[in-house]
């Protein structure tokens, strides 16, 4: 199973917040890219808990083979803005190369506010993420898993800032913006796994020495938003030390914020976004009858639907899944939705409106506030491609709406123009984690499941030196 669901955050608005923690913003701009560059990032970690060694047995242990390239996981404490959070650390057991272990920080796909508190750090048999960890690990990594804000417990101590989960992992795409935030604290935190006194929770455990010029990262999904967003910032932030070596996202949601609005949504809600003009599925916008749908936009829903063509009006459950009717009025809730929530949560903001319009060719248009258009970009590091100085590596399927082809190549494109370095791999008839549907109108038979591939890929560039 996934252990994340996909990149859109929860469709109701939610401001509720904790007891005595202000989740409100004085203004966006707290947490645009410009911003977020010339913040100071400090943190180290804590060992909070042995989880298990290569001598241990537990169904991870025995799912995974633990015993032929042994390797221990603990789950450790760091300081994000005050708050409390756990990653899990999984250490090779193996002697580390004469420079260190180089690291993988490798960060989890939306989870929602809802299974967020019982997150488990992936540490658990048949898991997409931890069959790709425990590769990584295998192969010499250190990997660091961070559960991040609201996310995860250990002993018993629910992790910090749930309320900002209630707050903003919701219509208003902010939360891959403090997500973020969690992530360079990580960052900056790794080097101090040279200092933990490790015998006092493994006497097996030897000293660790970190290759600082090694430390790479990877994504999925929503992930992939929050390693682009910490990208833009690593590369440009004089006061971060150290920095990323090269980067990989996984189906990731890397297109800009307000493009997000206009496409995850309506997929999820309305037929309308993925049929053709006479309502039939012919994977375009085009019908059988020549009719076009001038609000299709993309070709392939989820992959577990039976089939996606109700023309012979066999849907069942499928109609309670996609019960709003129109792309219009899909994406007249949700903005709606950001709207209040920015209203509610950030104080400079108090008169903002939007309208939604109906183009020459009957495409749906939203009009956006120009405060929001403007602040919007600057939230969206897709528009900041010259500052992504690391390596990055795309992978993604051609059938994957939270992360179409189409975006994953303009950021190339845009990256390659601004003299950095990104490729992007495609995996045909795959799903959003890389592998194959049951169903034959999404992955034919010529289809093959992309992940080993992925970290074939990822492996070869997380071992070579990249540093400027």
């Amino acid at each position: 199973m996934l252990a994340a669901s996909g990149c859109k955050p929860n469709i109701e608005t939610n401001t509720a917040t904790s007891e005595g923690q202000d989740t409100s913003l004085s203004s966006l701009s707290e947490l645009t890219i410009p911003a977020l560059q010339k913040r100071r990032f400090t943190s180290a970690l804590h060992i909070e808990q042995l989880v298990s060694t290569g001598q241990t047995k537990n169904q991870y242990t025995e799912h995974y083979n633990i015993a032929q390239a042994p390797y221990s996981t603990y789950m450790a404490s760091y300081d994000s803005d005050g708050l409390q959070l756990y990653t899990r650390i999984d250490i090779p057991e193996s002697a580390p190369p004469a420079n260190g272990y180089k690291v993988i920080i490798f960060v989890h796909g939306w989870i929602g506010v809802k299974n967020a508190p019982s997150y488990n750090f992936n540490y658990a048999p048949d898991n997409n993420y931890a069959e790709i960890i425990d590769q990584y690990v295998k192969q010499g990594f250190i990997v660091l898993t961070p559960g991040l804000r609201g996310h995860g417990a250990v002993n018993g101590k629910q992790a910090d800032g749930i309320e900002f989960m209630h707050a903003w992992d919701n219509a208003s795409y902010i939360s891959p913006a403090f997500y973020a935030i969690d992530v360079l604290n990580l960052l900056v935190a790794t080097p101090s796994l040279q200092n933990i006194d490790w015998q006092a929770f493994n006497q097996q455990q030897r000293a660790i020495r970190i290759n600082q010029d090694a430390i790479n990262i990877t994504g999925h999904s929503q992930g992939g938003d929050v390693v682009l967003t910490a990208l833009a910032v690593s590369g440009e932030n004089p006061h971060l030390q150290p920095t990323f070596n090269s980067a990989a996202i996984w189906a990731g949601c890397i297109l800009p914020k307000l493009e997000q609005t206009l496409l995850y949504t309506p997929m999820a809600e309305s037929a309308q976004a993925f049929l053709s003009g006479d309502g039939t599925w012919t994977a375009s916008a085009v019908g059988q009858d020549q009719s076009t749908n001038p609000d299709f936009l993309f070709a392939y829903p989820p992959d577990w639907i039976t089939y996606p063509d109700n023309s012979n009006n066999d849907w069942t459950w499928q109609h309670d899944k996609w019960s709003t009717k129109t792309v219009k009025q899909s994406l007249q809730k949700r903005v709606s939705s950001m709207y209040d929530i920015l209203t509610a949560q950030v104080e400079d903001i108090s008169d903002i409106k939007f309208t939604i319009s109906t183009n020459a060719d009957g495409k749906t248009i939203v009009n956006h506030d120009p405060l929001i258009i403007d602040t919007y970009r600057t939230l969206s590091p897709f528009y900041f491609p010259e500052a992504i100085k690391e390596p990055l590596f795309l992978h993604h399927s051609d059938r994957d709406y939270y992360s179409p082809s189409l975006w994953n190549e303009k950021l190339v494109n845009a990256i390659s123009n601004a003299n950095g370095y990104a490729k992007s791999f495609e995996y045909k008839g795959t799903t959003h984690s890389l592998k194959l549907s049951e169903h034959a109108w999404f992955s034919p038979a010529s289809s093959n499941e992309g992940v080993t591939e992925m970290i074939e890929h990822n492996t070869k560039l997380f071992n070579r030196a990249h540093k400027r």
